[in-house]
């Protein structure tokens, strides 16, 4: 089992971005990209989990856990504070966070992709 904590917010990765771009000759195309923020923050999450990573990928199922933890926000009273832990309902869901740590993993060599 490999536990680990990353001291960083993540940033969610969401769908490719989209913008149309005139490419030569005047001729206009769908230009997909990522944000820089996203690959930014992939980047660094992607040099920690290396330090982490098994000498061998994992074959066959993998259990992964997560737990996302934000710094309180303005508005949360003593009360609420006092409770330790609260639910996130807000912005970024669950499926983007979790989405961009997978994607890192895989890349650093946790596991190989599901194809």
């Amino acid at each position: 089992m490999i536990q680990f904590r990353i001291p960083m917010l993540p940033e969610p990765k969401q769908g490719d971005r989209s913008c149309i771009v005139r490419g030569p000759g005047g001729r206009q195309f769908i230009h997909h990209y990522t944000p820089s923020k996203v690959k930014k923050n992939a980047d660094a999450l992607y040099l920690f989990a290396c330090q982490y990573r098994p000498s061998t990928p994992f074959k066959g199922p993998v259990w992964l856990s997560l737990t996302f933890r934000y710094p309180w926000r303005k508005k949360d009273s003593r009360k609420v504070r006092a409770l330790n832990e609260r639910p996130k309902d807000t912005k970024p869901d669950w499926d983007n966070l979790c989405k961009q740590v997978c994607d890192v993993l895989q890349r650093a060599g946790y596991f190989r992709d599901d194809v």
